[in-house]
């Protein structure tokens, strides 16, 4: 099943009629639509536990709203929690302890900061972001494009005192959510610093042998070419050494030589 046939099973957060006031009662939807990975699982049981901000991080192509909604699952259900879609004209009316910010602007992601900066709730939000490479300095321009009077260590300030959780997300060739990396924003020396948590390894195969993956159908040299192929070797050898770093295909350049002589 492919990313937006998974993201039409679930789609938007369960709110009630007449409140902000979110369910929370388990998603298997949502669930079915992550890799289970137990180690970011528990680093972001920990981050809910200790009441970080978090902000839940990904490219355009994936939808938003189903973050925040499988991130539900993390909250306790006694904890009261508060969805708020228009940040300006509603946050100062919640009485929640958590806020949940599905789709906030670039001057929301600005105001959710300077609101954590005074100490107002917790908040988790979400954001389209390119990639996660270099995320700082892009926060850093997006507050500075849309903040043009900030000197920048007020920006530095504003970001490094916020201390928010980062989450990227991305998609897998099977069109399933997955943690690539979990970051904490910090603020030492009057400059924001970046410390990571977690970072998935997509490397999965080695390229140690892929050499011998490709020789693995070698022609067999004829028992009558023995003698002349030593002679080659013991020439190679000394005309053209290997040097210490690469490794050299012998075999494959014996039989070259071979094949030039005979013509």
């Amino acid at each position: 099943m492919k990313f937006k046939e998974r993201i039409e099973i679930k789609s938007n957060l369960s709110a009630g009629v007449n409140s902000n006031k979110i369910s929370l009662k388990e998603d298997s939807d949502s669930i079915d639509l992550f890799v289970k990975n137990d180690e970011t699982f528990k680093i972001v049981s920990d981050l809910f536990k200790r009441n970080s901000n978090i902000i839940l991080l990904s490219q355009s192509n994936i939808d938003r709203i189903v973050l925040l909604n499988y991130f539900r699952l993390f909250i306790k259900s006694d904890t009261p929690v508060e969805l708020v879609n228009n940040l300006s004209e509603e946050i100062y009316y919640s009485t929640a302890k958590k806020i949940i910010v599905p789709e906030p602007t670039v001057d929301d992601f600005i105001k959710i900061l300077e609101l954590i900066l005074c100490d107002f709730r917790t908040f988790i939000f979400s954001m389209n972001v390119k990639s996660f490479k270099n995320i700082v300095d892009t926060f850093r321009v997006l507050i500075s494009l849309n903040r043009p009077n900030l000197i920048s260590q007020n920006i530095e300030h504003l970001i490094g005192m916020s201390s928010c959780a980062l989450i990227m997300f991305e998609v897998n060739e099977e069109g399933l959510l997955y943690i690539s990396n979990i970051s904490e924003l910090s603020y030492q020396s009057n400059k924001t610093v970046l410390k990571e948590i977690y970072v998935e390894n997509l490397i999965k195969n080695s390229t140690e042998n892929v050499e011998e993956q490709i020789d693995t159908k070698q022609e067999e040299i004829p028992v009558d070419n023995q003698e002349e192929i030593k002679n080659i070797v013991e020439i190679f050898d000394d005309v053209v050494p290997p040097a210490d770093n690469q490794k050299v295909n012998k075999y494959k350049l014996l039989k070259e030589k071979v094949k030039r002589k005979k013509q």
